[in-house]
């Protein structure tokens, strides 16, 4: 079994969990003060599942489905505003009965009947040269008898899905089934269903979560640091020990560029890599919060302008939105990216000579495009260049230059069950909207229009003007 496979089977274990706790508390299966109160009572700190990981755990992630605080409300209240969308019930109807299809298990009568709250997983350990992955997932259980039942139908269709053939064992008194040829290993205790990618992960795994949990990665010291920056409101959350990944994707004889053509090198902007990064989420009214965190190691000298309020502006049936901001100075890059060779960034040492192969003939001075010490700036340079000498458009002078570094991105309301059986003739209205700079809009209008301009030519598209409530007049293209 390849790699992909593993990850396969991780995710299977992690998306059941996931969905089921969902559907337990957004569709209000069961009651408040019957089972559900149940689930309360079994709720432990964030992240208290990582002491249940080695110390050199690469990757760890935490989420719960009962959130403390306000959060449990706000979370209901943007799942009851769903329900109101069309299709978004049936959307999910359709979705068990697929699961049950594939695996003969019923989503309502053998998942929501023991999962509990908390879910976490890990990565341990990998070698992409070797498609090794170690890797574990807990999830939590309120029903050990009905989780049995779950994971022996489970193990049957892992069986018959990957070829394995599990072998029945135990650990401290601890039931486990395992083979190691197909990548997979599992066990249930009293509180947790535990699946591993072979079995000494899974017994070290029950060692700790029997109590033997001082060598784990909540007692390291790179750990402990990320988890108390991490904001108090929070009902996930996740882990990168950033300087092990670079490190391992960058080791000789690694298949990372090999398996993602064009990528960029893992170990580019990693001069001054931070040692962990962390992100956490928080449910807040009509809303989701994402956090990302890392050490400060080093000033880029980018200036990216604070948002103030994206929501102000977006149409009151807008589903979900991202907002962001940047540094519109193209200068600021330059000089930023001027630091690193093009030769360190791209994935093998005979790409800037493909590069120049493939542009031969398309530089001013028809010399090579790139020389062999260039930097990240020179090749920014060289696509303003090309964009301009094809379009005919200045990009850093006519668009970035009257940027103001804002940016969001809105979907508004759709039928879910329309656009999941036919994607193709059910689009999905989405926005994407920047901010410009005061002054800037009869220039960057003027960009428009030539952008405009090469979709009728090369396109044949003939923009409408309508009126849609702005200053201006929207150009709309009919495809």
């Amino acid at each position: 079994m390849s790699g992909w496979k593993i990850l396969g089977a991780v995710a299977a274990l992690a998306i059941v969990a996931v969905v089921a706790v969902g559907l337990l508390m957004y569709f209000r299966l069961v009651p408040i003060s019957g089972p559900l109160f149940a689930l309360l009572v079994g709720v432990k700190e964030p992240e208290y599942s990582a002491r249940f990981y080695p110390p050199d755990t690469i990757a760890y992630g935490w989420m719960t489905l009962l959130p403390g605080g306000e959060q449990s409300a706000d979370m209901q209240d943007i799942w009851d505003r769903l329900n109101e969308y069309p299709g978004f019930q049936d959307f999910l109807e359709e979705m068990k009965v697929e699961f049950q299809t594939e695996t003969g298990i019923d989503f309502d009568e053998e998942v929501l009947s023991w999962v509990g709250p908390e879910i976490s997983g890990g990565v341990i350990d990998f070698d992409f040269d070797s498609e090794r992955i170690t890797a574990a997932v807990t999830v939590g259980v309120r029903d050990e008898g009905a989780a049995e039942i779950f994971l022996d139908k489970w193990l049957d269709y892992m069986e018959g899905e990957s070829g394995a053939n599990f072998a029945r064992n135990s650990h401290e008194g601890v039931a486990t089934w395992v083979d190691e040829s197909a990548y997979q290993a599992y066990a249930l205790t009293e509180d947790w269903l535990v699946y591993a990618t072979d079995e000494a992960t899974l017994t070290a795994m029950l060692d700790r979560i029997g109590g033997d949990d001082d060598d784990s990665l909540a007692n390291t010291e790179k750990f402990a640091e990320a988890r108390a920056a991490l904001p108090e409101r929070r009902f996930h959350s996740g882990y990168v020990d950033s300087e092990e990944v670079l490190e391992r994707l960058d080791e000789p004889g690694e298949a990372f560029g090999q398996m993602i053509p064009g990528v960029i090198g893992p170990a580019t902007f990693a001069q001054d890599t931070p040692g962990w990064v962390a992100l956490s989420g928080s449910w807040v009214q009509r809303g989701v919060v994402v956090e990302m965190l890392s050490p400060t190691v080093s000033n880029l000298s980018l200036q990216a302008p604070n948002l103030t309020d994206p929501a102000a502006i977006l149409a009151d049936d807008t589903i979900g939105f991202i907002a962001a901001s940047f540094d519109p100075n193209v200068d600021n890059w330059r000089r930023v990216l001027s630091e690193y060779d093009l030769r360190d960034v791209l994935p093998g040492p005979d790409w800037i000579d493909d590069i120049n192969s493939s542009l031969e003939g398309m530089t001013p001075d028809g010399g090579p495009a790139l020389s062999h010490d260039a930097t990240v700036a020179d090749a920014l340079d060289l696509g303003f260049s090309l964009a301009k000498q094809f379009t005919g458009i200045d990009l850093e002078r006519d668009f970035f230059a009257h940027l103001a570094g804002a940016m969001i991105v809105a979907v508004r309301e759709f039928d879910f069950k329309d656009v999941s059986a036919d994607p193709t003739f059910n689009a999905v209205d989405a926005t994407v909207m920047l901010s410009y700079n005061e002054g800037g809009g009869p220039a960057l209008a003027d960009t428009m229009e030539d952008v405009g301009g090469l979709l009728t030519n090369f396109a044949g598209l003939v923009p409408e003007r309508v009126d849609v409530g702005g200053e201006n007049d929207a150009a709309v293209f009919a495809l």
